[in-house]
C-alpha cells in the first residue's frame, strides 16, 4: 500500500508543476538573450516593432556601423591594417546572415562587389583570417559583456 501511494504522489508531482522540460530538475534555468540584455538593442521601426531585412546590405552596414561603435579599429598596435576590426564583424555578421563557413563568405565576397564597396574592403579576406577574427572577437565581446 505504501508503495502505490508513493507512486502516486510522484506522478502527481512530475504532473502537476513540471509540464515543461524547462522545469525539469536536471534541465539549467537558462534565459535567453533578449532575457539576459533586453530587446532594446534591436532596432526598431515607426511602430516600436523590430525590423527584419532579407538584405545583405542592409545587414552588412548595419554590423559595420555597430562594430564602428563598439570595436577599436584594429586589434594591436603594430597590426597588418589590411583589415579593420569593424570590416571583419560586419564580414562575420554575414557569414551568419547566409548561413555559410569561412570559405563561403570569403567566395561571396569576391563575387559580389557592391558587397565589397560597402565594406569599404580593397581585397576579400582569406578565410583562415576570418577564422582567427571570431575567435579573437568573440573573447573581447564576452569580456566586455562580462564587465
Amino acid at each position: 500500500m505504501a508503495n502505490l501511494t508513493n507512486a502516486s504522489d510522484d506522478l502527481t508531482l512530475f504532473s502537476r508543476s513540471l509540464v515543461s522540460r524547462r522545469h525539469l530538475l536536471c534541465h539549467a534555468n537558462v534565459r535567453t538573450t533578449v532575457h539576459r540584455i533586453g530587446s532594446s538593442i534591436h532596432p526598431s521601426g515607426p511602430s516600436g516593432r523590430r525590423t527584419t531585412t532579407k538584405s545583405p546590405r542592409a545587414v552588412a552596414t548595419e554590423a559595420l556601423r555597430l562594430a564602428q561603435d563598439a570595436l577599436p579599429p584594429y586589434s594591436a598596435v603594430r597590426s597588418r591594417k589590411d583589415f579593420t576590426q569593424h570590416q571583419l564583424f560586419a564580414i562575420l555578421a554575414l557569414k551568419t546572415f547566409f548561413k555559410t563557413d569561412y570559405r563561403g563568405i570569403a567566395q561571396l565576397l569576391s563575387d559580389l562587389g557592391d558587397l565589397r564597396k560597402d565594406l569599404r574592403l580593397t581585397k576579400v579576406p582569406h578565410d583562415s583570417t576570418l577564422c582567427y577574427a571570431a575567435a579573437r572577437l568573440l573573447t573581447v565581446l564576452s569580456a566586455t559583456s562580462c564587465i
